[in-house]
């Protein structure tokens, strides 16, 4: 093997270390993407439970899309939660979380 062959295959070998290194750089951070949005789920469930926990007293737990389904085929008529007198609409209070789960909710489906 010549010098002059030689030099392709250090091009090449740069060029693929190159790529590598920048493929796992991509994949870490993808890894990171992942972890907060694993992270923002996590917190938007705390939310969800605390809202049910202040509106419902802990009692109702929101059914999986499967649960739901399964109640709606096995029930001709789905269970209603009844709001206590002292949360009707009329008395309720936002206390911020609500807007913000309003809004991600408006804005995650537009």
């Amino acid at each position: 093997m010549s010098g002059s062959d030689g030099h392709p295959l250090e091009a090449l070998r740069d060029r693929v270390e190159k790529d590598y290194r920048r493929v796992e750089e991509e994949y870490r951070r993808v890894e990171e993407d992942f972890r907060r949005v694993e992270e923002e789920y996590r917190l938007d469930v705390a939310a969800i439970e605390h809202l049910q926990r202040r509106f419902f007293g802990g009692a109702s737990s929101i059914p999986t899309s499967n649960d739901s389904q399964r109640s709606i085929e096995s029930n001709s008529e789905s269970p209603t939660a009844k709001l206590p007198p002292q949360y009707t609409p009329e008395r309720l209070q936002s206390d911020g979380l609500e807007d913000s789960l309003r809004s991600m909710f408006k804005t995650s489906r537009g």
